[in-house]
């Protein structure tokens, strides 16, 4: 028995709810799709009607709450002990994406990741950052993302109810707030299972506001990292500027006059990742 959780803020969430509904049918086990809809200035009248259909529930926050507080919520409300989190923009791969959540807990994990997927399809110039971005980083093979096992994203992750509400407790409502997630995972040694399970992220952010999101969601690794709640080897970026921190005034002189031709770059129509991660380097930190 498996409750599906789906935190959306303008979101058309229709195609994926239709498709959790078929697949849902083919099953012997109970499934229970939720959605809660965090103050969107509206959900689609599809969506809506879909919702009224049974084994559907949804809930609406009249105050926008940020998506770790509405996992919190979803979880308050789910029925089953094993939850399946799902981003609002995403859309399952493979036809069997249920049955393989549902076959994967006679293993008896605790925590269950199936992976994210982005089209070949470029996208519009003004979207090209977050798709390279998405093929580059986030999408993993199997066989990589087993390398660092603990490092999931709660937008395609099957969980035990308790195991996520110790896992999630006391986080704050940031964009990059899987990685507070990922770190509690490592420090208390849990088994991750990864399953080849993906699901299309279909959302993307213009150029722009993503790049802003990313600096955003740096600043606060930073404050984290410096305040002792989060690790400071988790991620690339934190490994190479506490490794070489002595460096970073020098690398920030030398960088300075390339930073605005770095930006346009990454805000164009070929951005580069290399570039991300240089221009990344030198904001981390900074003015903290």
């Amino acid at each position: 028995m498996l409750s599906v959780l789906i935190p959306t803020h303008n979101d058309d969430v229709q195609p994926l709810l239709m498709e959790l509904d078929q697949q849902r049918s083919e099953l012997d086990t109970a499934v229970e799709i939720i959605v809660w809809d965090d103050a969107s200035d509206q959900l689609t009248s599809e969506s809506l009607q879909i919702l009224t259909s049974p084994g559907f529930k949804q809930f609406r926050s009249e105050k926008n709450q940020g998506r770790s507080t509405t996992r919190n919520l979803l979880t308050g409300k789910a029925k089953y002990d094993w939850l399946l989190f799902l981003d609002a923009d995403t859309l399952p791969v493979n036809p069997d994406f249920l049955q393989q959540y549902v076959k994967s807990i006679q293993t008896e994990p605790r925590l269950v990741h199936g992976g994210i997927s982005y089209s070949e399809q470029v996208p519009d110039k003004e979207y090209r950052l977050r798709w390279a971005y998405g093929r580059r980083r986030e999408m993993q093979t199997l066989e990589r993302r087993n390398v660092n096992p603990h490092l999931v994203m709660t937008g395609n992750l099957m969980i035990q109810k308790q195991l996520f509400l110790d896992l999630n407790k006391d986080i704050g409502n940031f964009y990059g707030d899987d990685l507070l997630i990922s770190d509690r995972i490592r420090k208390k040694g849990i088994e991750v299972l990864h399953i080849e399970n993906p699901v299309w992220h279909l959302g993307l952010e213009p150029s722009d506001l993503y790049l802003s999101k990313l600096l955003e969601s740096d600043r606060v690794r930073y404050a984290l990292e410096s305040d002792g709640t989060l690790s400071p080897d988790l991620t690339r970026i934190q490994q190479f500027h506490h490794r070489y921190k002595w460096l970073m005034p020098f690398y920030r002189v030398c960088y300075a006059p390339w930073k605005e031709g770095a930006r346009r770059n990454l805000i164009g129509e070929n951005p580069s990742i290399r570039t991300l991660d240089l221009y990344r380097l030198y904001h981390y930190g900074k003015n903290i």
